[in-house]
């Protein structure tokens, strides 16, 4: 009992710590001393380590989903930079495709400036031969005018004989047909230098608008390149710094885990150290209930009233005594009531009796409530200690026992043992030891969890008469 007592301090203080948030958490340099600890350490130290445990969890689940965002951000932006630097590519192919347009109509240009020149030179050329022939023609006008000879008339009456009119006939006819080809040339080179004129005119128009085409596409694809550029370079930052966000919470994850997984290691350790311990204790238990049993006392005469010895075994009641007995002689108080449950919001078919006040009831023997036959004895659960979730032993139940009594319509089921002492298929008396009480299961802290079946149907275990009750 006072082992009980010692053990339920320690829990009380360390929940009040925890509480106030004065509590320090076990880390693995507190793990050298597992040695020659007693359960009663051993546990506080085991519910600190579950503290630190959860606690690091959650680190863990924050530091795992950061680094999946950013690993998902980084992958977002990666393709996001993958089709900018795409776009910017294909934008460098139209700008060099624009300056090899232009290049090419500065070069036509060019080329057309250099035919402009022989043209023009032609023209010039062209003018001169049309000036000089255009003098000659005037000078023959002139000389014609002049002379008088403007007519063949004119030379045959002026020729001495026959021989010099045919003379003066054959230089009339010369002079007639080099104006003919003097007018024809000029009206020839004439018609040429319109040619060219139009020629020319026609290149410039065409390689005028192409250039003011050409140059205006280079300034708009300019300005796209320039824009791309600037954003290529902001997301290249932000991947950058993005893959620097990554990689420090890669560094934080692995850190948690490990810290986690060194933290589990020591918990290995102390759980180890739990199951010696509680093996010890086992032993002593047993031995002392040997003892008990040598040592038992004998029910007064007429046995109406039932001997409770130290360490006892078994609790001898009359069999005319009615009512079952109560599981756990001197603990009545309750956690849990029979039906609705406020603060898990569950149907709870069942009560839990807890320990009394600066008394706990982890430990305390459990006796048969009535006569019967074990049909259901789950063990091997080692995690008796307070906990927010199922260890999965028995169902949630731990460490249980189910009695079938002897009228066959009734059964009791005792739920979250330290240990239990029947197998299935024995037969046990009312008031005899079955377990003692634990936390295994999903159990908050210690305590009994008492079912009573009529029928195989869950009924309220208030609602019947019990021995030994107080």
């Amino acid at each position: 009992m006072k082992y009980r007592k010692r053990l339920s301090a320690a829990v009380l203080a360390l929940a009040a710590a925890f509480y106030t948030g004065t509590c320090s958490v076990y880390s693995a340099a507190d793990s050298s001393a597992t040695e020659g600890k007693s359960l009663e350490e051993l546990e506080t130290i085991k519910i600190k380590n579950n503290v630190r445990l959860e606690s690091l969890q959650r680190g863990i689940e924050k530091a795992r989903k950061d680094y999946e965002n950013a690993t998902k951000k980084e992958a977002s932006r990666k393709e996001y930079d993958e089709k900018l630097s795409e776009k910017i590519d294909i934008q460098n192919q139209n700008l060099e495709y624009v300056v090899r347009q232009i290049n090419m109509l500065e070069s036509e240009v060019q080329n057309t400036s250099d035919l402009a020149s022989g043209i023009e030179w032609e023209m010039a050329e062209c003018r001169r031969e049309a000036d000089v022939t255009l003098n000659l023609f005037k000078q023959r006008l002139r000389i014609t005018y002049m002379s008088g000879t403007d007519n063949l008339a004119s030379v045959l009456m002026g020729s001495a004989s026959f021989s010099d009119i045919l003379s003066r006939a054959e230089l009339v006819s010369r002079i007639a047909q080099r104006d003919t080809e003097l007018l024809d040339s000029l009206e020839s080179r004439l018609t040429k230098l319109n040619e060219f004129d139009d020629q020319l005119l026609f290149k410039q128009e065409i390689i005028s608008d192409n250039l003011e085409e050409a140059s205006a596409k280079k300034t708009e694809l300019d300005g796209m390149l320039e824009e791309l550029k600037k954003d290529y370079s902001e997301n290249r930052e932000e991947l950058e710094k993005l893959a620097t966000d990554r990689k420090n919470f890669r560094k934080d994850y692995d850190a948690r885990t490990a810290a986690v997984e060194e933290q589990r290691k020591e918990q290995d350790k102390i759980t180890d150290a739990i199951k010696k311990e509680q093996e010890r204790l086992k032993k002593e238990t047993e031995l002392l209930e040997e003892q008990a049993r040598k040592n038992q006392v004998k029910p007064s005469a007429g046995g109406n009233s039932p001997s409770v010895p130290s360490g006892a075994s078994q609790i001898n009641v009359s069999p005319q005594a009615s009512g079952m007995l109560w599981p756990v002689p001197g603990y009545t108080s309750h956690s849990s009531f029979y039906g609705y449950r406020e603060f898990d919001n569950s149907d709870h078919k069942a009560i839990d009796i807890q320990g009394n006040d600066n008394d706990t009831i982890e430990f305390a023997k459990i006796y048969a409530a009535e006569s019967g036959k074990v049909i259901t004895a789950v063990s091997g659960c080692t995690h008796s200690y307070g906990k927010s979730y199922s260890c999965g032993c028995g169902g949630g139940y731990g460490n249980y026992i189910v009695l079938q009594h002897s009228d066959g319509v009734y059964q009791t089921v005792y739920a979250h043992c330290y240990t239990i002492y029947v197998s299935e298929g024995d037969t046990v008396r009312r008031g005899q030891l079955i377990g003692l009480v634990g936390s295994t299961g999903y159990s908050t802290g210690p305590h009994l969890h008492f079912e009573v079946r009529k029928d195989g149907v869950k009924t309220n275990p208030d609602s019947y008469t019990y021995i030994n009750y107080g």
